[in-house]
Order: C-alpha cells, then structure tokens, then sequence
C-alpha cells in the first residue's frame, strides 16, 4: 500500500492518559477495588502481582503475566503445569477482565489546556496543508481524550479513523470489555501458553497499525514506554533512516529511560543519525506536576 499524501504519525501510550490526570497506570489498577477483589476470591497470578508491586513499588502487569508464565513451567511438574494452566488461563482473563472494568469507569474532572494545545500544535502542518493526513495510534484502553481529538480533527485523520491498538473499555461498563492484556511473542513466557501473547488475540488491531505506520514521513510519540511487551509495534517504526521523530519523555530521568529502551530496540546512534531526532520533556504538560 502507498500513499502520496503526507503523512504525520501520532502515538500515544499511557502517559498521555496520565497527562490529563486519569488514573490509567497498572499501579493505579493494583490498588485498585477490582483488583482487590480478584485477591479476595484467590487469583494467585494477582496475588503474585501485588507482591511484586509491594516489593517494587511499581509493576509492569504484563511483563509480570510472562513471568508467571514462565515460572510456573520452571517450577512444576509436567502433570502440575498442564493443571495450574487451566488454573492460570481462567484467573488471567479474569485479571484482563478486572483491568477493563477498571478503566471504564475512570474519568477526570479536570481539563488540561496545557495538553490541548500541545495537541493542536501537533495537528497544526495539517492545517497549513490539506493534503497533509494525520494517523493516530493509542495504546490506551480509555477513550475519553482520544475520542475528543476525533472529534475536533475529524477531517485531518487518516481515513478518519483513530486506532485504539488495544480496544477499548466503554465508559461505566458493567460488563467487561475486549481489550487485549499480555505479552509480545518473544518475552520470556512458557511456550505452552499462547493465550497471553497479544498478537494471536484476535481484538489486537495490530494489521491496520503495521500497514500504514511506515508510511508516514514523522512521528510524534507521547507517553509510551516502548516497553517489551510492544516491541513488535516499535522495532520496524525505529529501524527507519530519513523520518522525523519527536519523541515526548517525562522528566529526564523519562528520557534516559526513553534512550535506553530505544537502545534496546535498535541502535541507538545509528537511530539519531540517520533520523531528525527530538527529544522533549513532557514535564511541563502534565496536570499533576
């Protein structure tokens, strides 16, 4: 597929959410009253993910879904493994299920002007040129910001589209919704459960994502991590030579971190030099700060 229009890519992780100060973070989740009640009924993958959050103070859950993954193959029996697995695929849907409800009903009751007007500088070359199409990715599972820019720059998107990667949880759902919760094909895991592996969910929109992205002539990169559960997402975006890349990190110790996960993913300084790169501080945007 080629396109001869220009084209901006946009890609928003969860600090983003963050900005607008919804409380979005798998911390927020864990302490969070659906995950207390997963505790209470005996989810053990749970109870292993608190533990790790206690003696972290943070937690990636799905690096954690890997790793219990992964121990429990180490661990085990043959005949334990194949029976804690059943065990195990219902208390992770379970997990992914307490997660949707969760963020359903997150809402903020505060406005960021800060973060608006960022977001409209962002969409501002689309103004100077109608040719010029915007594609928008997210990697959150609320809506509220996202749909908010669908609809102030409806006619600027790439077939006026926004692509939630991961779905989306509705707003106030009492059901659960079919967002995708795990881990990237090669992140330590037992190969026996493919069940956690987003890329064989059939709700990952990963196909429209790796169609269009290279495509696109820059890239504005908000709030995401690039952790190793998305690698797939963010090894051919980095691999590119002759694009533009403004990449938003929170804090310099965000961008350190930033540097280090892009290292991880490809070579960092033939990245720089063979892209305009900018790394900027999204200090200054947050509505907590």
């Amino acid at each position: 597929m080629q396109i001869s229009a220009p084209l901006t890519g946009i890609i928003l992780g969860n600090g983003f959410d963050i900005a607008y100060n919804y409380k979005t973070s798998y911390s927020h989740f864990v302490d969070s009253e659906q995950f207390i009640e997963l505790l209470k009924k005996g989810n053990s993958l749970a109870k292993y993910i608190k533990e790790v959050k206690n003696l972290q103070n943070w937690v990636d859950v799905e690096i954690e879904i890997g790793n219990f993954s992964y121990n429990m193959q180490q661990s085990l029996t043959q005949l334990e493994f194949i029976n804690q697995t059943k065990i195990f695929k219902a208390e992770f849907f379970a997990l992914r299920d307490a997660l949707s409800l969760y963020i359903s009903n997150q809402t903020s009751s505060l406005s960021n002007k800060k973060m608006d007007k960022l977001v409209e500088k962002w969409f501002e070359p689309a103004f100077l040129d109608r040719d010029r199409k915007i594609f928008i990715t997210s990697f959150n599972y609320h809506q509220s910001d996202v749909v908010n820019i669908y609809n102030r720059f409806y006619d600027h998107m790439y077939e006026r589209n926004l692509l939630q990667i991961h779905g989306q949880a509705d707003f106030y759902s009492e059901t659960p919704c079919n967002i995708v919760l795990g881990v990237d094909e090669n992140n330590r895991r037992s190969p026996e459960h493919n069940f956690i592996v987003k890329a064989y969910d059939k709700n990952t929109k990963a196909t429209p994502y790796l169609r269009t992205i290279l495509l696109c002539d820059n890239y504005i990169i908000f709030g995401c991590s690039m952790g190793e559960t998305d690698l797939r997402y963010f090894k051919p975006l980095l691999s590119q030579k002759g694009k533009k890349f403004d990449i938003y990190g929170f804090g310099d110790d965000g961008l350190i971190e930033i540097k280090s996960r892009i290292s991880s993913i490809c070579n960092l300084d033939s990245f720089i030099t063979y892209n305009e790169v900018n790394f900027l501080n999204s200090e200054e945007y947050s509505i907590t700060r």
